[in-house]
């Protein structure tokens, strides 16, 4: 299982996935989210659905204004899935490794 300490007290961001087996009515199916808190950014993004959720936090607390399909905050949409993508890569399990060449 990979993880990192919440001793170390030098965490830059938040990352979640979250895999539910019950069905969402509002999702169409069992919610498979995976979230990412950076900075005053959040972002998620569901499994199986062209839509997802983008917050500025600094602006928007409650998370009440929706901007993934907002215009003005393409370039933070673009730079929190690149940051999404790479925390999922860091978190990918790579074990256990080949023991030879296939």
């Amino acid at each position: 299982m990979q993880g990192q300490s919440l001793f170390s007290g030098n965490r830059d961001r938040a990352f979640i996935q979250y895999d539910h087996q019950v069905p969402n009515a509002g999702i169409g199916g069992p919610p498979r989210v995976h979230t990412l808190r950076m900075g005053d950014w959040r972002i998620s993004v569901f499994h199986g659905a062209e839509w997802g959720e983008l917050y500025d936090l600094s602006t928007d607390p409650g998370e009440l204004v929706n901007l993934w399909d907002a215009p003005q905050a393409a370039a933070d949409k673009a730079r929190m899935m690149e940051a999404l993508l790479r925390t999922e890569i860091a978190h990918v399990d790579t074990a256990p490794h080949p023991t030879a060449m296939a």
